[in-house]
């Protein structure tokens, strides 16, 4: 005799299934989050190792000369009937070994956190209309903090400087992920400041940055990956570096200063670690 009974979910394993999935769901969505977030940062990596080559190939076809932070030629542009100026900068200057302007972007940027239009001509500008109209869309940031202090840095400012000028080569920066903060000034594709101290802004977050105290700085430079960038240095490697790393700072009695190791091309960490002394 064929039993005809048939059998339904009751309520309670319905809710006993339901409260699985939710659970397996709690597990698994953060690993993807946290899967994602680690491929971005691959990419953001693997575009640093692009302009720490590039950054090489140049010095080779300049007789080891490192690229000005620009080359002081503004120029016009007629896009659509309209003249827009543009102004050739590192980007500029690096984008023939590197041929791609993608390579400007950190996968992880946006405007909250530094994606920003750079004075540059880009053939792919996102911005199609305005006074942006085919500029550069980029997410990295010059080392140019110590543009008034030639001692340790004036890297990019009035003539080239020679990779052998450097004496922390693997350990001073030359680019790293950057560019634009709410209450910036200007020039977002390179870190400068006027005899002021460097500071981190919203530490912990998804927005954390450094830039120079006062209302004079220009650009910063972004902790997108767990508080931490990706940096190119001048022996042209790339790595990821923690925020804390670019604020440490030691004390040169010599010249009464506190210099940042990660900025400087001198070499500082002989000296004792800076205590409340003035920081440049």
């Amino acid at each position: 005799m064929v039993n005809r009974n048939k059998y339904a979910f009751t309520l309670i394993e319905l809710l006993v299934v339901i409260a699985i999935i939710a659970i397996l769901a709690a597990i698994l969505f953060p690993v993807f989050a946290q899967a994602k977030s680690s491929a971005k940062k691959a990419a953001c990596l693997s575009n640093t190792k692009q302009i720490g080559l590039a950054l090489q190939m140049y010095g080779a076809d300049f007789d080891d000369h490192v690229c000005l932070n620009n080359d002081g030629h503004w120029f016009q542009k007629p896009i659509n009937g309209t003249n827009y100026w543009f102004l050739n900068t590192w980007q500029t200057l690096l984008q023939p070994y590197m041929k791609n302007y993608g390579l400007y972007i950190c996968p992880s940027s946006s405007e909250s956190t530094g994606l920003y239009a750079g004075y540059d001509y880009s053939p792919v500008s996102p911005w199609t209309s305005g006074d942006l109209t085919g500029s550069i869309a980029a997410s990295y940031t010059l080392n140019n903090y110590y543009n008034y202090v030639p001692a340790y840095g004036a890297l990019f400012q009035d003539s080239p400087v020679s990779f052998t000028d450097i004496e922390t080569i693997a350990g001073t920066i030359f680019c790293a992920d950057g560019g634009q903060y709410a209450d910036m000034a200007w020039d977002p594709e390179q870190i400068v400041t006027q005899w002021e101290g460097l500071r981190i802004y919203n530490p912990n977050t998804a927005g954390a940055y450094v830039r120079a105290v006062g209302t004079y700085s220009q650009g910063a430079l972004f902790g997108r990956h767990n508080n931490g960038m990706n940096a190119v240095y001048f022996d042209c490697h790339a790595k990821f570096t923690k925020l804390t790393e670019v604020t440490q700072s030691y004390y040169v009695a010599a010249d009464d200063l506190c210099v940042y190791k990660a900025l400087s091309k001198k070499e500082v960490s002989n000296y004792p670690a800076c205590n409340g002394q003035r920081t440049w």
